[in-house]
């Protein structure tokens, strides 16, 4: 049996070991995924170690890796895939086998691919032709992700918001480097006063949601007055976010990371070797 992993800290949320498993058993593949709870550096590292040892990891085709550990698989893997910047997180591992039997560890980023998916299935491009302005809250791994995504959607003007007003600065003057968006800095303190236009959609990349005395990291009241979409990029185990809920009590369409997981789960599963229409095709849906 080839093994892989969802590693993290904390980790039992993760979904990723069901869909995998519930696809490897569709398609009679001898695969097994499991979450394992790192819960320091030393942890990680030793587990890289273990995957690329010639005996301990012959067995491991690869892992995927959730927070806090991105940035900290980047540095340790022994190359990335040629679409990974020297400072972009990364989130699912491949174990080549070299021919004495160790295993180079390739890292890529699936973030991007999955907000493509979870955009194009929530948002109707009909209704808002490009260019269009987006909000974006967060200015994390994943958040660049997603800016990345949509500067490729051809977005007019994009606003970047986040808890501390540099940190969006520094983010804007990088994602500005990738395309012809307008990108705008704004603190999370003053964004309901200095928004006022009407955005295609606005999208939660920050990890507010997950814990259930975390604030909502998006006013529902602001939300339904200047748009019709919000994307929150977290997810719960069971039920959705509260900022999904809040959102939908008061009309706003709003859908939480379960379609975005899925379409990672889904490249994940190509970069592992599987066709990608197999894997579309057997991936499960998951449901609220």
């Amino acid at each position: 049996m080839i093994r892989y992993y969802v590693i993290g800290h904390p980790v039992t949320h993760s979904l990723s070991p069901s869909l995998h498993n519930a696809l490897w058993a569709r398609m009679k593949v001898n695969w097994h995924m499991e979450a394992l709870d790192l819960p320091d550096e030393a942890a990680v590292r030793a587990f890289f170690a273990r995957a690329r040892d010639s005996r301990d990891g012959r067995n491991i085709g690869g892992f995927n890796v959730t927070a806090p550990w991105k940035h900290l698989a980047a540095e340790l893997c022994d190359c990335h895939s040629p679409a990974l910047s020297a400072s972009d997180p990364v989130n699912c591992v491949y174990r080549d086998s070299t021919e004495d039997g160790t295993g180079k560890l390739v890292g890529y980023n699936t973030d991007g691919l999955g907000f493509r998916g979870l955009l194009t299935e929530t948002v109707p491009s009909e209704l808002s032709p490009t260019p269009a302005d987006y909000v974006l809250f967060g200015t994390g791994g994943g958040a660049r992700a997603v800016a990345r995504e949509l500067v490729r959607d051809c977005a007019c003007e994009l606003t970047v918001v986040s808890r501390e007003l540099w940190r969006a600065e520094s983010f804007v003057v990088a994602i500005e480097g990738e395309g012809d968006t307008i990108c705008h800095p704004q603190s999370r303190a003053q964004y309901e006063d200095c928004l006022d236009g009407h955005y295609r959609a606005v999208v939660n990349a920050t990890s507010l949601g997950l814990r259930d005395e975390d604030e909502l990291a998006i006013s529902p009241r602001w939300a339904v007055a200047h748009t019709g979409y919000v994307l929150d990029l977290n997810y719960r185990p069971t039920g959705t976010t509260p900022l999904v809920k809040a959102c939908r009590a008061h009309g706003v369409v709003a859908v939480d990371g379960r379609a975005m997981l899925r379409e990672q789960a889904i490249f994940s599963d190509v970069i592992w070797g599987i066709e990608e229409t197999a894997a579309r095709d057997g991936m499960p849906v998951l449901l609220e």
